[in-house]
């Protein structure tokens, strides 16, 4: 198999690129793919593993993703939010499967448009994968498999900003 992870020079690509590297399979290849592919071929060395392959890509010209991207099996969009739409887009090219790590409801509402144009691929486009909803209700779910009877589930997620602000900050960060 192989994984793409677009975006991959980033923040939460790099996240990505590492949990990849540390639980595919020795025949999966990790492509990490961004718009910068100096930073895509650096973080890819950085590993020194012969899986880890830099590859450039521009989600905003589909053509020259779509050609890049070429033989990928499941695209992960580590890319902003904004670009999820153009990402998808490109999985469909590619025919690979997708997910993202997340975005606002009105991209979201607008992705799941999309659903009938990956059944009819075959392929899966699994969104907001990034924290709530996503991976934790998928866990959930794989938790209730395991019970006989499940009447409810509640689901939190917290975060801990430890930095130390010289004044109260009204947005603190959730990572």
């Amino acid at each position: 198999m192989r994984f793409t992870v677009v975006g991959g020079a980033g923040a939460m690509g790099k996240i990505t690129v590492t949990d990849l590297v540390k639980t595919s399979s020795k025949n999966d290849e990790i492509w990490v793919a961004d718009y910068d592919l100096g930073k895509a071929s650096a973080l890819a060395l950085s590993f020194k593993d012969p899986r880890v392959k830099a590859v450039q890509c521009n989600l905003k010209d589909r053509d020259f993703s779509v050609k890049a991207l070429a033989g990928s099996g499941v695209l992960i969009n580590c890319a902003q939010y904004q670009m999820n739409l153009e990402a998808m887009e490109i999985a469909l090219g590619v025919g690979a499967h997708y997910t993202d790590l997340g975005g606002l409801f009105h991209y979201t509402r607008r992705q799941l448009e999309l659903d009938s144009k990956f059944k009819a691929k075959g392929k899966i486009a699994v969104i907001g994968m990034g924290a709530a909803p996503g991976i934790t209700n998928i866990l959930a779910k794989l938790a209730a498999d395991e019970l006989d009877v499940v009447t409810e589930i509640h689901c939190r997620v917290g975060g801990m900003d430890k930095t130390k602000y010289e004044f109260e900050s009204p947005l603190a960060v959730a990572y």
